[in-house]
């Protein structure tokens, strides 16, 4: 007979993450614009990790001798963007990461921006991230995700285009660290995009920022 395990074998890696009940989104409060070329200083959201204690996973002291210096991470599960502008048939658009060197600054928390539970939960994030828009930063190089697909004619009506990369926990944030995104775009429409992230914080052992 087939029992609860059973169940959980099956389960996408990211459910079983989720239901942990640390995993978390937020998106920008207010439309952004885009750049005209790679960028540069300027991100339009940031997501900085302040967290110095124990997220999931094995408390501190116990299992290893080394269980003590661990700490919570920022595994980004997925980022993307939306354009709240009608699309038209030039209107190529390319998503950019930028995970910056650390340890970084913390940037001044945007309360604009809620970030909310992949599970609904009902109370407010507990934990310690600080996220910004239309933040400076530093340029510690800028990656390019994907471009969204063109039109091969303007359409009639309005049309939203937008990406979603799954990351699938490739980028990480640890303590102390940032990440960056930026949109680019030949169409520069003022305050057209919103950009967000998805992550879960997980206890991992401590990254080296310096």
């Amino acid at each position: 007979m087939a029992g609860p395990n059973s169940v959980t074998n099956i389960l996408y890696p990211a459910t079983r993450l989720t239901s942990l009940g640390r995993s978390w989104t937020v998106q920008n409060s207010s439309g952004q614009t885009p750049a005209s070329a790679i960028p540069g200083t300027t991100a339009m959201l940031v997501l900085w990790n302040g967290e110095s204690s124990p997220a999931l996973g094995v408390p501190p002291g116990i299992g290893s001798e080394d269980a003590g210096k661990q700490a919570a991470h920022y595994v980004i599960d997925s980022v993307g963007y939306t354009a709240i502008v009608a699309q038209s048939a030039i209107a190529s658009r390319t998503l950019w990461y930028m995970i910056n060197k650390g340890p970084v600054t913390a940037p001044t928390d945007d309360a604009a921006m809620t970030i909310r539970s992949l599970i609904g939960r009902a109370a407010n994030y507990p934990d310690t991230a600080k996220k910004a828009q239309n933040q400076t930063v530093t340029n510690d190089g800028w990656f390019p995700i994907g471009t969204n697909p063109t039109l091969p004619s303007v359409a009639a009506g309005t049309i939203w285009t937008g990406l979603d990369w799954d990351a699938r926990g490739l980028l990480i944030v640890p303590p102390g660290g940032m990440i960056s995104l930026a949109v680019s775009s030949v169409d520069v429409t003022a305050s057209s995009i919103t950009c967000f992230f998805r992550w879960h914080e997980l206890f991992l052992p401590n990254t080296p920022l310096r």
